[in-house]
């Protein structure tokens, strides 16, 4: 189970799409943020210059005009982001607003208009300039909607951000899945080379990485092939040569009276002859020898099953309707008699379950035995381990069961564990490609 920061828990992929992600999100945001802060202080500069020279202008014309014809000349003067006002000297002022875009505009007009400069106030609940026409009057130009911004619409900009984004991020994703399928499809690979050892050898194909990685993983697998066939030519070789031994001292034993002593060797030579023969299983189990055909999986199990039931062992199994599927029927008849042979030695009874679903078979063999802890579950697979003392050590067997189980399994490219079972005992759950 995937544990830790999601950071962590992320793939390659992942990985790589959410730092180019990231870099175009902060890139996009920096360059908003430079290009929009230096156009809007070019765009300002220029309105400013703008109004600034028409406000200049509109002063000297009205200081021009005659007083009594200046309030006819006012309706013609208006424009559509600002309007004009004449008041009386004595008309109080209101507080003048702290704003930075009016007293950038009173600055645009001083350098238009040296002199007595404008002076930023409130008309109307809206921010004006009032200027000084004649000794009685006062010239007020207010913005009825506010002085014009030169900022991007937020909105737009989070529209625009997220429109690339996306846009990136398609092709981020295409770009890093292409880099990264290779790398994908040789941990896959990889992964069913640790389910079946010989199967074919890893395709050194891709980048320059992908090709290392896999020409070493090649070369590990035949390392470990080669490992693994000294370690079955030994076993198998002294399995074959100590059955000659073993004979002779039979021959011996068959010849001495009856008696305890005799029954006591007669024992031990039976483990012995025992072990050497599940040796000689295990030394060749890693390999089939037989082809794959259609089985019937519930013939299988029955002929299994059926001279354990006549001796009087307690197994049950309910056949269903089952496909047939694929597998090495000999092979497949040892490893389910191995799994049922341990759930009797050590619970006193099998419980047999099988499906075929979704091109998958799959056989679980259940005891009620006392069972193993959790962590020591796993270790049950190692050859010659019998388990602790809850599985009982006088139960007889070579403790090499379970390890030739799981190499028919995985020879037949499945798998093999075992779980705790709930209310007590071990199921064993075996799967492999059914069709």
């Amino acid at each position: 189970m995937m544990q830790g920061p999601l950071l962590v828990r992320l793939s390659l992929r992942w990985r790589v799409l959410l730092v180019l992600l990231l870099a175009l999100l902060t890139v996009q945001l920096l360059s908003f943020a430079a290009v929009g802060w230096l156009r809007g202080l070019d765009a300002r500069h220029l309105a400013n210059a703008l109004i600034a020279s028409d406000l200049a202008q509109v002063h000297t014309q009205l200081q021009d005009t005659p007083a009594d014809e200046r309030a006819q000349l006012m309706g013609l003067l208006d424009r559509a982001s600002y309007r004009w006002a004449l008041v009386a000297k004595t008309t109080e002022a209101a507080a003048a607003p702290q704003d930075a875009q009016l007293a950038h505009l009173v600055s645009a007009v001083v350098q238009v208009r040296p002199g007595s400069p404008p002076r930023p106030t409130v008309w109307q609940a809206r921010p004006a300039l009032r200027w000084d026409l004649d000794a009685a009057t006062d010239l007020v130009v207010y913005f009825p909607d506010g002085l014009s911004s030169s900022r991007p619409s937020g909105l737009a900009a989070l529209a625009y951000v997220l429109a690339v984004t996306a846009a990136v991020a398609l092709v981020a994703w295409l770009a890093v899945s292409l880099a990264t399928r290779p790398l994908a499809n040789a941990a896959a690979a990889a992964r069913r080379m640790s389910l079946y050892l010989p199967g074919p050898a890893l395709d050194e194909s891709g980048p320059p990485e992908v090709r290392e990685l896999t020409h070493a993983l090649n070369l590990l697998r035949e390392e470990v092939q080669r490992q693994l066939q000294a370690r079955t030519q030994i076993l198998a070789a002294i399995s074959h040569d100590l059955k000659t031994p073993i004979t002779r001292m039979q021959l011996r034993v068959d010849a001495w009276p009856s008696g305890p002593e005799r029954s006591r060797l007669q024992a031990d030579l039976d483990a012995m002859a025992a072990l050497v023969a599940e040796g000689l299983v295990f030394a060749g189990s890693e390999t089939l020898r037989e082809p794959f055909v259609s089985v019937d999986l519930n013939a299988v199990i029955e002929n299994v099953l059926e001279p354990l039931i006549d001796l009087g062992h307690e197994c049950h199994y309910e056949p269903s309707a089952l496909a047939p599927v694929k597998a090495a029927p000999q092979a497949l008849s040892r490893l389910l008699q191995n799994l049922v042979d341990n759930a009797l030695r050590y619970g006193g009874s099998a419980e047999v379950h099988a499906f075929v679903e979704h091109d998958e078979a799959g056989i679980d063999v259940a005891d009620r035995g006392p069972g193993v802890p959790a962590a020591d579950l796993e270790r049950m697979f190692q050859p010659f381990l019998r388990g602790d003392a809850s599985r009982g050590r006088g139960l007889g067997g070579t403790g090499l069961g379970l390890s030739i189980a799981r190499n028919l399994a995985q020879a037949h490219g499945g798998r093999l564990w075992l779980e705790l079972r709930p209310g007590g005992g071990l199921v064993a759950r075996l799967r492999w490609p059914g069709t």
